[in-house]
């Protein structure tokens, strides 16, 4: 079995993880890749290659760090679609669902083919006049940059008006994202095998502008309707680009699935309410063995 690294060595239980590695590398007949911004924290005889390379060949990807960690090697891992699994050395981890702990029992998993993976849509997204596609797991979103007022941005959905909006911004996340950004805007938890887009305004000036859902199969355009502004373009809280006045991205559904490693006894749901604390009421803990 070939496992592929990629790997944000300042989080704590980094070097833990690395070791867990290391001895599972050792007691079988298996080959681990790193990539190369790891070297110096890695043993003389540990593989090392950059992120395109580690992942290439691989049977399975190891994201060791946060959830930014979890969406950096799914951009990578992503159009070949390779089954990838976050190992958590974050704090909330909502996509990082394995700790360094839970290695040693994991691996072996992992080897005997006991887990199976979990589909999950990717947005595509290109901009008016420049060539390119950028891809985002969690979400696209434009936004006023440095302004400190609201600015007007359009949406349309396949060619037909749906709204004109005045407000900080504009999120189109896919349903993995609906539970980052959007959910903060005040966008719906969504399951995340529902084939849909979450729009969701960010702090809109009217109370008549509330988050829509649409089905994954139209295609989306954003333009910036503020002149003499520059609305910055954001996927995965990573600022892309600019859209200039009259400026356009459409946004659509990618042609390949990120695959997410998912073991026994793992659920969304659960993850919710572990994550995010939602729908948990103290009252209610003796329903579900928990201690409060």
């Amino acid at each position: 079995m070939r496992l592929g690294v990629l790997a944000n060595a300042y989080r704590p239980g980094f070097e833990e993880a690395i070791a867990q590695l290391d001895l599972w590398c050792r007691q079988g007949d298996h080959a681990v890749v790193f990539e190369a911004s790891l070297a110096e924290y890695l043993g003389p005889d540990l593989t090392t290659g950059e992120p395109e390379d580690v992942v290439r060949g691989c049977d399975v990807v190891l994201a060791l760090g946060g959830d930014g960690t979890m969406l950096r090697a799914a951009r990578i891992v992503g159009p070949l679609e390779l089954p990838i699994l976050g190992v958590n050395l974050g704090s909330l981890g909502f996509l990082t669902q394995v700790t360094p702990d839970d290695l040693g029992a994991v691996l072996p998993q992992l080897e005997s083919g006991d887990f199976h993976t979990e589909p999950r849509s990717v947005l595509a997204v290109s901009v008016d006049e420049v060539e390119g596609l950028h891809h985002a797991v969690n979400e696209i979103a434009v936004d006023r940059g440095p302004l400190s007022r609201a600015i007007e941005i359009r949406l349309d959905a396949d060619d037909r008006l749906v709204c004109r909006y005045v407000a900080d911004g504009l999120i189109v996340a896919t349903p993995t994202g609906s539970t980052a950004y959007a959910l903060s805007a005040g966008g719906p938890v969504t399951v995340p095998d529902l084939p849909a887009f979450i729009v969701a305004p960010v702090a809109p000036h009217t109370l008549a502008q509330r988050p829509v859902v649409f089905p994954d199969r139209v295609v989306l355009r954003i333009t910036c309707e503020e002149p003499n502004v520059e609305a910055a373009l954001m996927l995965d809280g990573r600022k892309t680009g600019t859209l200039a006045y009259g400026q356009s991205c459409l946004v659509r559904r990618a042609d390949f699935e990120l695959k997410l490693v998912r073991l026994p006894g793992q659920d969304f749901f659960n993850l919710v309410r572990t994550k995010l604390q939602w729908g948990v009421d103290p009252r209610h803990a003796h329903r579900d063995g928990r201690v409060v």
